[in-house]
């Protein structure tokens, strides 16, 4: 107990071993940044610390930070303790700092109030690089984006261009004063992950924007690290390292490690079940599952280990990484695999998998080059181990012998089509657990998650509303320091008081406004009462009423996307420049760093999980969230609003990522009848998106793949078409020709006879188009005229070349709003 406590010490000295950059640079101008340090836990940061530890473990967490510098200030009589926290900054710091003292610029702009650098500045890997020298990125000939100085939200999270951004010096100390305030009211625990995880939500939100260091002895350095993640991989690096020292290790030697949650799209995506029973709610919890599953593996690795949850560096999209101490780390890692897959066949029957993957470290793998030599290694082991999912070398432990039995003579499962049903029940524990919390998730703000034996590595969930803060609040404070649960706060709004998850779940909320519309669409059938709405009314909601008339297909839509070459981008993504010595000698300097990886992963992270949930939220109520973080998202909502969404989706990634260039990512549309099952809705939505990664920075709709650009470009053209349709001038059997002309067009190339195309659309116009006698000769000659453009322009193929009729997805968009699907029911009614 007392090696555990020394080692909290230790990760929480750490965490907060630089919280006094942030201090001096917003109040305290006269002190060092470790004196700052010192100063803010024993005074600015102290009560919320002493919700955990008591008055003289704050006084020796302050004495760490006050000396963490004890080599360059030649401090005597240090004990292990802040060794441990010093080798940890040494070695996040040493991998983050780029000295610039060879660039002349003005020495004001690169002050302690520095703004930090967008990490999306130094992503850069392709011809048109936007920044293409280091130097650059101080330099006056670029101006790079930056964070205004603000906590973390949705929109402080879009960076601005440098000049545009004039810096206050109340900024920096409101920041500070909000920081303080919500630090100290942190909820008293005996469990130090919560603590842990509580402090980390609060400082990453704070210090995401400031920048860990703009100076150094050794010259001007690059501002570009965010201060929360030098934080936090300093206090992964201590902890591992006082964790060798606690049990006497000869050496520091450590594992980074790595896991790999496979298996969810096919686990959310089942096709075994015959039912569609709850379909809508069992798809939001296994979504909400699988969000949470790799928190029980961390927990898991945490307590195999003898550490915390500080040696966790990346947690995002089914993927984690973590710095380990090697105290016969490799015979650990066998083992926990071991169990974890016995686990899994058990629970799970082989669909859901988690491939570990490490490599040995020592100290100086940590310097820069070593560092991404043992993350490249690192990634091939991973490529390795996605080979070898199940080390099947003892069949009897792996073979399900007692499947049969196990159904007691009866159907499995209606829902998954897997196991046992429970009890009297049609569905097993898994599917009824899974139905709870999708009934119950739309209006909880609170979740506590345990482990489970038989649902492994799928969480135990229980969830709470808002009105029952009170008593998930001492049940907070009351969890036993040992015990394997973690809680959080669903919406940091309502509680920041305790650890605080970006849960990227977003669910159409039901208003009964387009209830007559539903019961025309599903044959007049009365209507499930549903909080949340169906599928069939998301469909319902890409239709449009006109005087008793709808209009329109009441289709859904799914919508997969992810960004391109994103493993490239970790491992060679990062800018650098080559430089020759004098004996000729190449130097590669580059910028990659457990930091700056970090950095970029959070960020990326954000995005998904953060902004766009709130852009769905604010702009697109409809729109369902399945899963959205990492790199990737998979959305459901209807037809249209898909179609708008992937729209502003791309223009907001843009703008996110800097505009970088070299930053792209690639969407999947899949348009179809809301009654299919989930599995083929998953299906389409891949089908689309690898047509879209075939050239990568595309989007695919029916089958055909555009740029961004002509995205934006058919979009106009369907309107424009839209409302010549609306208006009578073009007909349906008129649009319908333009799709078969536009077809003729581009197979020039296979017969020269398909060249009479525009002989037949000019026939096909002055025929068709107008025959309600409204328009003019000139009105419809411009019709043609326009048609001719757009068919040369989008659809026509002389050549052998690759060229889709992407003009389909024009006339198609307005064919689908312009179908006359029936009257109102309420009208029918009369």
């Amino acid at each position: 107990m007392k090696k555990k406590r020394e080692l909290e010490i230790v990760t929480t000295a750490a965490l907060l071993h630089d919280i006094g950059k942030f201090l001096r640079r917003a109040k305290q101008k006269s002190v060092t940044h470790q004196e700052a340090s010192e100063l803010a836990v024993l005074n600015d940061l102290k009560q919320g610390l002493s919700r955990y530890f008591n008055e003289d473990e704050i006084k020796e967490i302050a004495a760490i930070c006050r000396n963490h510098h004890y080599e360059r200030d030649r401090i005597k009589g240090i004990d292990e303790k802040t060794k441990s926290v010093a080798t940890g900054d040494r070695l996040s710091a040493g991998l983050d700092r780029h000295s610039m003292d060879k660039i002349e610029y003005e020495e004001k702009s690169a002050t302690e109030k520095s703004l930090l650098i967008s990490i999306f500045e130094e992503i850069s890997f392709k011809e048109n690089k936007k920044i293409q020298a280091i130097s650059q990125l101080l330099g006056g000939e670029v101006n790079v984006k930056v964070y205004r100085f603000q906590k973390l939200t949705p929109d402080s999270a879009f960076p601005v261009e440098k000049h545009k951004y004039v810096t206050a010096e109340t900024d920096y100390s409101n920041l500070w004063d909000e920081f303080v305030k919500e630090f100290n009211k942190i909820e008293p625990t005996e469990n130090f992950n919560l603590f842990f995880e509580a402090m980390k939500s609060i400082i990453i939100k704070y210090t995401w924007c400031i920048p860990s260091s703009t100076y150094s002895p050794r010259g001007f350095t690059l501002p570009d690290v965010p201060l929360c993640d030098h934080l936090l991989s300093s206090a992964a690096i201590a902890t591992a390292t006082h964790r060798l020292k606690l049990e006497n290790a000869k050496k520091s030697s450590f594992l980074i490690l790595s896991g790999d949650f496979s298996g969810i799209q096919k686990f959310i995506f089942s096709r075994y079940g015959e039912s569609k029973k709850e379909a809508a709610k069992i798809l939001r919890a296994k979504s909400l599952a699988v969000s949470l599953a790799l928190e029980i593996v961390i927990d898991e690795i945490v307590k195999t280990f003898n550490v915390n949850r500080s040696v966790i560096l990346l947690n995002a999209g089914g993927k984690f990484k973590a710095i380990l101490p090697d105290i016969n780390g490799e015979e650990k890692i066998k083992t926990l695999k071991r169990k974890m897959e016995e686990k899994l066949i058990k629970n799970h029957y082989g669909i859901l998998s988690i491939n570990l993957a490490f490599v040995k470290a020592e100290e100086k793998d940590f310097e820069k080059e070593n560092f991404r030599k043992k993350l490249e290694e690192l990634s091939l082991k991973e490529a390795e181990e996605k080979f070898k999912t199940f080390e099947i070398k003892d069949t009897d432990r792996f073979a399900i012998t007692n499947y049969i039995d196990s159904l007691h003579g009866e159907q499995p499962c209606e829902i998954c089509g897997l196991r046992p049903r429970e009890n009297s029940k049609n569905s097993c524990s898994l599917c009824n657990h899974l139905s709870d919390i999708g009934k119950n998730l739309p209006k909880s703000t609170f979740m506590v998650i345990k482990p489970s034996e038989k649902f492994y590595p799928l969480p135990e969930i229980e969830l709470y509303e808002a009105n029952d803060k009170e008593e998930l609040l001492n049940r907070y404070r009351e969890i036993e320091p040992d015990e394997d649960v973690l809680i959080f706060s669903i919406d940091d709004t309502v509680c920041s008081s305790i650890p605080v998850a970006n849960i990227n779940v977003h669910l159409p909320k039901n208003n009964g406004k387009i209830e007559d519309v539903v019961k025309i669409c599903m044959q007049e059938k009365e209507i499930e009462n549903t909080s949340i709405k169906t599928f069939e009314q998301l469909g319902c909601e890409s239709l449009q009423e006109e005087n008793g008339e709808i209009y329109g297909k009441p289709f859904i839509a799914v919508l997969k996307a992810d960004v391109d070459n994103l493993g490239f981008i970790f491992l060679d993504g990062f800018l650098e420049e080559r430089s020759s010595n004098e004996n000729g000698e190449e130097k590669v300097n580059n910028l990659y760093s457990v930091s700056r990886v970090m950095y970029l992963s959070r960020m990326m992270n954000y995005f998904f999980t953060a902004v766009l949930t709130e852009k769905i939220k604010r702009d697109f109520p409809d729109i369902y969230t399945v899963f959205a973080g990492g790199d990737d998202l998979f959305l459901i909502g209807p037809w249209e609003q898909i179609i708008k969404f992937t729209k502003e989706m791309r223009k907001e990634f843009k703008r996110y990522t800097a505009d970088n260039p070299d930053i792209t990512i690639s969407s999947g549309i899949f348009i179809t009848k809301p009654s299919i099952p989930v599995y083929s809705l998953a299906e389409g939505g891949e089908e689309q998106l690898e047509i879209a990664k075939k050239k990568k920075n595309r989007v695919a709709v029916f089958n055909k793949s555009v740029t961004y650009e002509d995205f934006c470009k058919l979009l106009e053209i369907s309107e424009k078409l839209e409302k010549e349709i609306k208006e009578g001038k073009v007909s349906t059997a008129l649009a319908y020709r333009l799709i078969e002309l536009s077809d003729m067009a581009n197979k020039i190339y296979k017969n020269s006879k398909n060249a009479l195309w525009k002989a037949y659309l000019s026939y096909a116009v002055y025929r068709n188009y107008g025959r309600n006698g409204k328009v003019k000769d000139e009105e419809r000659e411009r019709f043609l005229k326009d048609w001719i453009e757009l068919i040369e322009n989008f659809s026509q193929n002389i050549s052998k070349k690759e060229k889709e009729n992407t003009l389909y997805i024009a006339i198609a968009k307005a064919l689908y709003r312009r179908r006359r699907y029936g009257k109102l029911y309420s009208a029918k009614k009369k």
